[in-house]
């Protein structure tokens, strides 16, 4: 039981506060790369990226890239896609054009579409390490993968949609 501590202060806990704020963090890793932030270019100011997330608020996957993206500082915009409501909106062939499998989450980031929650977070981690999930230490790491599988494979299945309809 030890260990299942372990992990969730690992998991859950909120990432250290530095006395910079993180506009002033990202400004810096911007100057780092020598990206001007302010300014490109014609000497307009330069939008973030756009990053969407396709989501439903009672999706576990959905609840985990969108904790990722918090815990991270990532500003992104909400996208609501409901599961129950008109038949499935993942069932729409308007969906069905972002993510072809018709599930939630799915994010647009970097001019890609993103799919499935634990590559998305995989993805967020190694694009923006400034302010890491998954601890130094490798053992650590195995440890929280692991349990993200047991989580992933073993128990999420069991309550989602498309099983629970099916079994009634």
């Amino acid at each position: 039981k030890m260990w299942i501590n372990e992990f969730f202060f690992l998991m859950i806990r909120r990432p250290p506060r530095s006395t910079q704020s993180r506009s002033s963090a990202a400004s810096d890793v911007y100057k780092r790369q020598g990206i001007n932030a302010e300014y490109m270019g014609n000497n307009k100011k330069m939008e973030q990226p756009q990053i969407k997330l396709y989501s439903y608020f009672r999706s576990s996957c959905s609840w985990r890239v969108r904790i990722a993206l918090n815990l991270k500082g990532i500003k992104y915009e909400y996208l609501p896609i409901h599961l129950v409501k008109e038949g499935g909106q993942q069932n729409s062939e308007e969906f069905k054009k972002i993510n072809p499998r018709g599930y939630v989450p799915a994010l647009f980031i970097d001019g890609d579409t993103l799919i499935e929650s634990l590559p998305i977070i995989e993805y967020l981690e190694e694009t923006r390490p400034e302010i890491p999930l998954l601890p130094k230490n490798p053992r650590d790491r195995a440890v929280v993968r692991a349990i993200c599988e047991i989580i992933n494979a073993g128990i999420q299945p069991l309550q989602n949609l498309s099983v629970l309809q099916k079994v009634e």
